[in-house]
């Protein structure tokens, strides 16, 4: 759960809430349908919904793969409904909106492998500016937590940084402009790429994509973090979520902590944003004490 404390007019918990969608049970179903992607496009990636509920940052897209004419777009609700979506006019390419700890920041990847960073504005978001630049390796999935450091896929001292398949599960300090960055290792870590996940921000547990295949299909696994800092083997999350062949990455959970949501795609049927209740499925996998 994200920290909620100074979030204003919260509409979590609310029927307003994400869209005004009727929400999720244990089986994952497409998050708003028709109303976030132009026509011929779809959704894909991270999604990023401010801690009060009352903006959701995306990407948009024409294929599952590739840069063009990919765009970052906000709907927001205004105290009485929800906008139109709309395009976040940035002066170059980012992509992965992930909302920082503060409420005022969103972090992205551009097209080189580095960290950008937008800041929240009277007149709305920034045009993103570099935030963290590795040291010939990648920042992939960039995600703080409430200790003050990161987690992130990485080639890290490890690998190079155009090899995809040397991206591993890390996590990051900051000093100034310098990044030092240590492999999470295994059992968390696989063979081949390692970059997709989301993170509580307590560190407690991370969502990761798993099961890599040559073309990155994926199923979502669980691993909860041990008290001596070292990771739990991952499980997986289900077949109703694990239904089959399919890329699955972007994993995200909302600031109230009850719904993760997740991208879902195959080459024949395109992607889209698929969303759960997680709460209790979390209760269920957790370990006990």
């Amino acid at each position: 759960m994200f920290p909620l404390s100074g979030a204003a007019q919260s509409i979590l918990g609310t029927p307003d809430a994400y869209l005004g969608q009727d929400p999720p049970g244990d089986v994952p179903k497409e998050f708003a349908p028709d109303i976030l992607a132009d026509k011929g496009m779809m959704v894909l990636g991270r999604i990023a919904i401010t801690h009060d509920g009352r903006e959701i940052v995306y990407d948009q897209a024409p294929a599952m793969y590739g840069t063009k004419d990919l765009v970052v777009k906000s709907v927001e609700f205004d105290g009485r409904a929800w906008g139109a979506p709309h395009v976040l006019k940035f002066s170059h390419y980012v992509q992965d909106p992930t909302l920082d700890l503060d409420g005022k920041h969103l972090l992205f990847m551009n097209d080189h492998g580095e960290s950008v960073r937008s800041e929240r504005t009277a007149q709305g978001w920034s045009d993103p500016q570099l935030f963290l630049k590795g040291k010939k390796f990648m920042l992939y999935n960039l995600m703080p937590v409430l200790s003050g450091d990161y987690y992130l896929g990485t080639n890290g001292t490890w690998g190079k940084s155009d090899d995809w398949n040397s991206v591993r599960f890390a996590k990051a300090s900051v000093s100034g402009a310098d990044i030092l960055v240590h492999d999470l290792g295994s059992p968390l870590n696989e063979p081949g790429f390692n970059g997709d996940f989301y993170v509580a921000p307590d560190e407690s547990y991370m969502v990761v994509s798993a099961n890599e295949t040559p073309d990155f299909e994926c199923e979502l696994f669980i691993s909860f973090r041990h008290s001596d800092g070292t990771w739990s083997k991952p499980v997986s999350l289900g077949s109703r979520i694990n239904d089959g062949p399919a890329h699955r990455w972007g994993a995200f959970v909302s600031p109230d902590g009850k719904y993760l949501f997740y991208t879902r795609g195959t080459e024949k049927g395109g992607c889209a944003i698929f969303w759960v209740r997680f709460d209790t499925l979390l209760m269920a996998l957790r370990p006990s004490a």
